[in-house]
């Protein structure tokens, strides 16, 4: 079948031209190529494969009537051209112009390139209108279809990407495959399939690298916040140094004598027990940790955050409980028994390694009813 505007060759039951554009229409039947247009037979009709001296006496002997009848081939040749030039605009602006615009476009781009000095540049910044601008010049319909069957592609790995809740799946594969079915979408309204396919092509292209260029400020971003994050720590160390110098080592690998102790929450509600001296400074910290094996201890800090000591559950001989307290080299520097008094309340009773007493803590109960422990140290009696 054929296009009665430009004479293209229609494939199939297409409602459009392929090269003009023009709507075919669907009562009329198509216009097929006689099976023997080039035999011999069909030849009389257009040409006169008589002999030369039969066609001479024949031009001779007819009269004026039997001339105009013999004229009837060329006649029906001018006529042809005549009706091909009456509707040779619409076969131009079809199929023709956008050769003609998309030449002019890749020509104009090289021109532009090489004049204006820098041609890697805007040869690069305007490769994917080259490219998109050859499939309406080189028509080539394989092209053509392996762009048009992208769609497909994008559809199918679109819903595979809506089940997938990845960070990088969601910022980046979404949107580029969102943002390509709607390029193939809104394309649909140009009739030419070859200038369809070529502007899908370059504006793909731009998208991407759109997507790409994005991708790659977000993470110079990042890059830079965490070097920013990093330099600004060095630097606090650094001044931490200079102005504090160096820490002095806590008596007996210890915090430096709490006189309270009061538990308190963190930012992500985790409790530990803050320490404070006589005047209400803290001098320390105490969480509770596991070990490899799973079991508890708690981890002494001093004020900086550094680890001072730890404190273990233990048991003697006799079943007691008790706390052994260590270093940060986890020499033994203490330990810390519960005790009980014919009148009052128990409190704790801490010795050094030989057993000495060094001090006690009683738990207290402020105005507000919340609950403390209180120290006293035997050097202070």
């Amino acid at each position: 079948m054929y296009c009665d505007e430009c004479g293209a060759v229609i494939e199939g039951d297409a409602v459009f031209c392929s090269d003009c554009g023009v709507r075919l229409a669907a009562d009329v039947p198509a216009v097929t190529e006689p099976p023997s247009a080039h035999s011999e037979n069909s030849l009389p009709e257009l040409v006169d494969t008589a002999p030369c001296e039969q066609r001479a006496q024949r031009g001779a002997k007819s009269g004026p009537e039997e001339r105009e009848a013999g004229d009837r081939p060329i006649t029906i040749v001018f006529d042809s051209l005549k009706r091909a030039a009456a509707g040779g605009h619409r076969w131009f602006a079809g199929q023709q112009l956008s050769r003609v615009v998309s030449a002019a476009v890749v020509i104009g781009i090289v021109l532009g390139a090489w004049l204006s000095g820098e041609w890697q540049s805007w040869l690069l910044l305007l490769l994917p209108i080259q490219v998109g601008a050859m499939f309406p010049l080189v028509r080539s319909q394989k092209a053509t279809a392996v762009i048009e069957s992208w769609e497909h592609w994008f559809t199918a790995h679109h819903l595979r990407a809506q089940a997938n809740t990845g960070k990088f799946t969601k910022c980046f594969t979404r949107p580029l495959l969102r943002g390509s079915i709607a390029i193939w979408t809104i394309s649909r309204r140009v009739t030419d399939s070859h200038l369809r396919a070529g502007v899908r092509l370059a504006t793909f292209g731009y998208f991407v690298g759109l997507i790409v260029g994005l991708l790659v400020i977000v993470g110079y971003a990042l890059v830079l916040i965490v070097l920013f994050l990093v330099a600004l720590i060095v630097l606090f160390w650094i001044l931490a140094k200079a102005l504090g110098g160096e820490a002095q080592p806590s008596s007996g690998g210890w915090i430096s004598r709490p006189r309270e102790s009061h538990t308190r929450e963190d930012w992500f509600g985790q409790p530990y027990v803050e320490h404070t001296d006589s005047e209400g400074k803290k001098v320390g910290e105490s969480r509770k940790r596991e070990d490899w094996f799973g079991r508890p201890y708690v981890e002494h800090t001093d004020s900086e955050g550094k680890k001072v000591a730890e404190s273990h559950q233990r048991e003697d001989w006799f079943g007691q409980q008790y706390v052994e307290h260590t270093d940060s080299e986890g020499k033994k520097t203490g330990e810390s028994r519960q005790r009980e008094v014919w009148f009052g309340e128990p409190f704790v009773e801490h010795t050094d390694p030989e057993g000495k007493k060094t001090g006690e803590s009683h738990t207290r109960t402020d105005w507000l009813g919340g609950k403390h422990a209180e120290h006293s140290y035997e050097e202070d009696k």
